[in-house]
């Protein structure tokens, strides 16, 4: 196991020093934590952007490229306002935008090879903090009190982070790789887990954990979960699961109610399989797709196809608030990609060209 780990920690350490020099060009050193982070406070002279119009397209970027970005779209009037985080901060964003979070009061960049996620105002892009020295954060959700929880692909932990110093608050000792991340019930957090990166270990499951990083229980899974999406009711969630083609096991979406901890089969996959799936809580409707075709489940009806997109790679599929639906093409991975934005019946609305590796688009929260 740790002939497997050490030079992707030396790989890592690489890269964040090189992501600390990036930053301390344009940030003040406010804070070094205990735990090894690093708190950054935000030193902009930006006008600011009125987000009120736009959605965020995530551009993932290629893996040690520090190309990572985020272009700015508007759904009614078709503009795009690309790398708009660079305007803003001053700096690039990074090496791999893994996820972006919208809420009222924070939007959150999670920058996955660069091991930190930045903190920027919702209304107008403009940074607030970075805190750095992550080992490969993933996913992250904000509770009530401002508290971060961080999902990582290597540290075999999942954290909280204390809102006013940045510092590691809570933490659980986990044996494999945790990913998206969800609240249930009340002061719940719900955490997908699953096999160590690159390895043989058959852990496919949901953590339910406390507010507090205790373990309440935890709901078992198919082979290989890559996407957890939240239903019409805070407790279900649906999963795409891979399945193992090479041992013939199948892929599937999964229902999983969080409250009586059952799963259920929506459908079975034994060829083709999905790579992104979507919910559309105002329709009931999940979306999912089979190569460049995109398929609709709506309510307790069969499987049917939507519509077929143009994409030459789907990266990405996003419903926004109105029920549009986003599918982000990555195209050949080598050259920038593109959005195809199509209304709920599958008519195309326009494509637009956006930056490199588009993934998840955003809406307002």
């Amino acid at each position: 196991m740790q002939h497997h780990k050490q030079p992707l920690i030396s790989r890592c350490l690489g890269t964040l020093l090189l992501s600390l020099l990036l930053i301390t060009g344009c940030k003040k050193d406010e804070f070094v934590c205990l735990d090894g982070l690093v708190v950054y406070e935000a030193e902009s002279s930006a006008d600011g952007i009125d987000l009120s119009d736009y959605v965020i397209i995530a551009c993932e970027g290629g893996f040690t490229r520090g190309n990572a970005s985020i272009d700015l779209y508007n759904p009614s009037s078709g503009d795009l306002l690309p790398n708009a985080f660079a305007d803003q901060a001053g700096y690039a964003l990074g090496d791999i935008l893994q996820d972006v979070y919208w809420t009222n009061n924070d939007l959150i960049l999670v920058v996955n090879n660069s091991q930190k996620i930045e903190i920027l105002d919702p209304y107008t892009l403009l940074p607030r903090r970075t805190i750095a020295g992550f080992t490969s954060p993933r996913y992250v959700h904000v509770n009530d009190e401002g508290g971060i929880y961080v999902s990582d692909l290597f540290s075999r932990q999942f954290i909280r982070s204390d809102p006013q110093s940045g510092c590691i608050d809570a933490a659980i000792d986990l044996y494999g790789w945790t990913e998206y991340v969800f609240p249930y019930r009340t002061n719940g957090i719900a955490v997908l887990h699953r096999s160590v990166y690159g390895q043989g270990s058959p852990i496919s499951e949901v953590l339910l954990l406390s507010k507090d990083l205790e373990l309440r229980d935890n709901i078992a899974l198919p082979e290989d979960p890559i996407q957890m999406v939240e239903g019409s009711e805070d407790h279900i969630f649906y999963i795409l699961c891979l399945g193992n083609a090479s041992n013939d096991v199948a892929g599937q979406i999964v229902e999983v109610n969080l409250l009586d901890k059952t799963t259920k089969e929506i459908i079975r996959f034994n060829e083709d399989r999905p790579n992104r799936i979507a919910f559309d809580k105002n329709s009931n409707t999940l979306y999912f797709n089979l190569a460049s075709e995109i398929f609709k489940i709506v309510g307790e009806s069969p499987p049917a196809l939507a519509w077929t997109t143009t994409a030459q790679a789907i990266y990405g599929l996003s419903v926004l608030n109105n029920g549009d639906v986003i599918v982000s093409d990555a195209k050949d991975f080598v050259a920038n990609g593109a959005i195809e934005h199509y209304d709920s019946s599958g008519n195309l609305i326009r494509t637009v060209d956006v930056g490199y590796v588009p993934s998840e688009v955003v809406d307002q929260p």
